[in-house]
């Protein structure tokens, strides 16, 4: 697995901006580099194509300056200016720089509660590589733990692999959470497959309840600085619909919430 370049989606809005710092943060901690990606249609500007394309080279320098703030150098940080809808946009970035991770801003309040954002939506749905939803300020990349949710019904261990080499990289404490009894011979030695020099084999952490709202408690009383949780592609009408668990943390989780690909 690899997770450089990490890609922010940035639509100029200040739930991006707010990522944009996170992003920064969380590729320097693993020494890598930060691609800014910002889609802009004629519409955006009255002068035309030309003056939308001026105001969004503006703003990649703007950004520039808070990726530096955020402890990442320039030689580091890279800009894609494209033409179009975000959404597509990010996810057209996303394979032509072979993106490791996408990081979008949450955008509470402008959709129903029971709605996750269209451009949200579209790039969960479409990336190639796992994509980061950032809520609020983010909170601390680096120094807290991660938890991942781990399903007792089909238990994947490529989440966990994937979530223990960027516990690893970061150098933080990483933990499993499971809501529902775990099937045998799997509950035995669930995570005998792992590869310790890959990243920390995490602790079971096996809670009952609901899956979203178990993993948010858990999170929260490890002020966790993300958590990770498994989409399967296939899943509810081809994978149109965001499944449930990953659906109630984007709306709910005040820490940055990575979806991640089944295969």
């Amino acid at each position: 697995m690899h997770l450089d370049p990490i890609l922010i989606g940035h639509n100029g809005s200040a739930e991006a901006e707010r990522a944009l710092l996170w992003a920064g943060s969380l590729a320097s901690g693993l020494g890598g580099s930060l691609v800014v990606a910002h889609a802009y249609s004629v519409g955006d500007q009255p002068g035309g194509p030309d003056s939308a394309a001026a105001a969004a080279e503006l703003r990649v320098k703007e950004w520039a300056i808070g990726a530096e703030s955020a402890g990442l150098p320039a030689d580091r940080l890279g800009n894609v200016v494209l033409s179009g809808p975000v959404g597509p946009a990010v996810v057209e970035a996303a394979e032509t720089t072979g993106a490791g991770l996408v990081v979008l801003g949450a955008h509470h309040g402008l959709v129903p509660v029971a709605a996750v954002g269209r451009i949200t939506q579209h790039v969960t749905f479409r990336s190639p590589c796992p994509v980061a939803v950032v809520h609020a300020g983010g909170g601390p990349v680096a120094t807290a733990p991660i938890v991942v949710g781990f399903d007792a019904a089909n238990p994947h261990l490529d989440i966990v692999a994937w979530s223990s080499a960027l516990a690893g990289r970061l150098d933080v404490d990483l933990e499993a959470v499971c809501v529902g009894r775990l099937r045998e011979p799997v509950e035995e030695d669930v995570f005998a497959e792992l590869d310790a020099d890959v990243g920390p084999v995490p602790p079971l952490h096996v809670r009952d309840g609901d899956p979203g709202a178990e993993l948010l408690a858990r999170a929260a009383e490890l002020e966790a600085s993300m958590i990770v949780v498994g989409q399967r592609r296939d899943q509810n009408l081809g994978g149109r619909v965001l499944g449930r668990t990953a659906a109630s943390l984007l709306r709910k989780s005040d820490r940055p919430v990575v979806v991640f690909h089944h295969p």
